[in-house]
C-alpha cells in the first residue's frame, strides 16, 4: 500500500488589492493611500487574516490577524519627477523616512523607476499575528491612476 501525505491545511481566501493613489497620510507622510477596494476577502467576522485601515493620518496599513506566508505586490511611479523610490516596509514606525532610509531589516522590496516609468515590487514574506505591511515611499511617488495597486494574499500558512 502507498504511503500518503497527511492533508495540508488551507491558508484559506485572504486578500485585499487595492488601486489608485491617492496621496499619503498627514502625519505618515511617506505611507500611500489608496481610493479603490478592487477586491478582499473581508468578511468581518474575526475569521480573516488580514486586516485593513486607510487613516488619512497614517496612511493604508494592512495588518496580519493570522500567522502565515504572504505575497505582497506594489505598483507605483510618479506623474512629476523623473523618478521615485518606493517599495514594502514591515512594522517601520518612522512614517516620515523614504523608503530608501529605513533599516533594511523593516525594507521587504524597493525600487526607483526613472524617467516617470511605473514599475512593481513584490515579496512573499513570513508575518506573525501583528505584523503591518505599508506601501511606503519616498515622497515623490504621486501617480493618481488605477496603475498604482497594492496588493496582500495569504499563500501559506505556518
Amino acid at each position: 500500500m502507498p504511503l500518503s501525505s497527511p492533508p495540508q491545511a488551507s491558508p484559506g481566501n485572504h486578500f485585499w488589492i487595492l488601486r489608485t493613489g491617492n496621496g499619503s497620510g498627514s502625519s505618515g507622510t511617506k505611507v500611500r493611500r489608496f481610493s479603490t477596494i478592487e477586491a478582499t476577502s473581508w468578511i468581518g467576522d474575526g475569521s480573516d487574516a488580514i486586516v485593513y485601515a486607510d487613516s488619512s493620518v497614517w496612511g493604508a496599513v494592512l495588518t496580519a490577524a493570522r500567522p502565515g506566508m504572504y505575497e505582497i505586490a506594489y505598483t507605483d511611479g510618479s506623474a512629476s519627477v523623473s523618478s521615485c523610490s518606493f517599495g514594502i516596509a514591515l512594522n517601520e514606525v518612522n512614517t516620515t523616512t523614504s523608503i530608501v532610509a529605513i533599516p533594511a531589516a523593516r525594507r521587504l522590496a524597493m525600487t526607483q523607476p526613472n524617467g516617470f516609468a511605473i514599475h512593481t515590487v513584490t515579496r512573499v514574506v513570513r508575518l506573525n499575528v501583528g505584523d503591518y505591511v505599508l506601501a511606503y515611499h519616498d515622497g515623490n511617488c504621486d501617480l493618481a491612476t488605477s496603475a498604482v495597486m497594492f496588493s496582500i494574499r495569504r499563500v501559506g500558512i505556518v
